[in-house]
C-alpha cells in the first residue's frame, strides 16, 4: 500500500497482517507519520478512526488548499485480491472520482492590502497585533456569528528562502506565508560614484 501526500513524503507499507480495516488504517498511517516524523517539517496533522484518515493543513490560510492525496493498494491473500477504498473531502462525499482527491478550504479567507507602501505603521498594521484592538498603526476588524482567525507570518522578505526544501528543516507549517506579507519600512538606495559604459559600440 502506498499513500502520497502533496508535501510530504510518500509511506509505502508491506507486509501487513492485519484482517480489519482499522489494521490497515493504523499501519498506513503510522508508516506515513515515520517518514514524516518532525513536526516543525510536517504540514498536515493526521487522525484516524476505525475506518478513515483524516489530514488536515496545519496552516489555516490557503496555503495547501489544492494539494492531491494519492492511495493504491493490492493485497495478496488467498480469499482477498485488493483493498477498497475511496478518497474525498469534507466539501464533498468521497467517491470513486479523483476529481475530489484535493484539499478544500472550509472558510473565507479575506486579504487586507495597505494602500502606503513602505511603512511599518501602515493602514492595516501588522500581522501580529490584535485584530480587534485599534492603535496607531493597526486596522480593527470585529465580526459576529462567525470565528476569526488571524493568519500570521514571522518571514522576513529581505532574507533567503535557501533550504526550506530540505527534509527536516522547520517548514513554518503553521503560518501563512502565501497569504501574509509583514510590513517593512522603505530603505533608501545608498549614494554611488559608479559608472557604468558598454564596449558592444568598440567591435
Amino acid at each position: 500500500m502506498t499513500l502520497a501526500l502533496t508535501g510530504s513524503i510518500s509511506a509505502v507499507v508491506t507486509g501487513t497482517a492485519g484482517t480489519a480495516t482499522v489494521d490497515l488504517v493504523n499501519a498506513v498511517a503510522d508508516k506515513w507519520l515515520a517518514k514524516n516524523p518532525t513536526a516543525l517539517a510536517r504540514l498536515w496533522d493526521v487522525a484516524t478512526t476505525t475506518s478513515k484518515i483524516t489530514f488536515t493543513a496545519r496552516d489555516k490560510g490557503t496555503s495547501q488548499i489544492g494539494g492531491t492525496l494519492a492511495f493504491t493498494a493490492s493485497l495478496a491473500s488467498s480469499t482477498l485480491s485488493n483493498v477498497g477504498y475511496i478518497i474525498g473531502n469534507d466539501l464533498a462525499t468521497a467517491t470513486n472520482s479523483t476529481a475530489d482527491n484535493v484539499a478544500h478550504g472550509q472558510g473565507i479567507v479575506i486579504t487586507m492590502l495597505a494602500d502606503t507602501p513602505g511603512s511599518t505603521l501602515s493602514e492595516i498594521g501588522s500581522p501580529g497585533s490584535n485584530h480587534a484592538l485599534a492603535s496607531a498603526g493597526n486596522a480593527s476588524v470585529t465580526a459576529s456569528g462567525v470565528t476569526v482567525v488571524e493568519l500570521t507570518s514571522t518571514r522576513d522578505i529581505s532574507a533567503s528562502d535557501s533550504g526550506l526544501n530540505v527534509p527536516n528543516v522547520d517548514m513554518h507549517p503553521t503560518e501563512s506565508r502565501s497569504d501574509v506579507v509583514n510590513p517593512y519600512e522603505t530603505i533608501a538606495a545608498a549614494t554611488s560614484t559608479a559608472t557604468t559604459f558598454n564596449r558592444v559600440s568598440w567591435l
